[in-house]
């Protein structure tokens, strides 16, 4: 509390230098919490687009080894028929 009382004692100019100080302080804080994330998340989207790939690779291999064909068929959300 004794160091309120010493920002309280000082001029409204002081006090704004000290609370942009404060807020600079924090905003880097969270600027750098977000920079060290920011390779988790880039993992976590690489890894999930990783999966999808070979989720569709082996998707694919199944249906042309049963039709023989070197097409992936895909149903539609129409009615038409084929």
């Amino acid at each position: 509390m004794q160091f309120l009382e010493q920002i309280r004692e000082k001029s409204p100019h002081e006090r704004r230098g000290h609370a942009l100080q404060l807020a600079l302080g924090l905003m880097a804080l969270v600027v750098l919490g977000w920079i060290v994330m920011l390779p988790v998340r880039f993992a976590n989207i690489i890894a999930a687009q990783s999966a999808a790939q070979q989720d569709a690779a082996q998707t694919a291999g199944a249906v042309n080894s049963q039709t023989g064909n070197a097409t992936l068929l895909v149903a539609t959300s129409s009615d038409s028929q084929y």
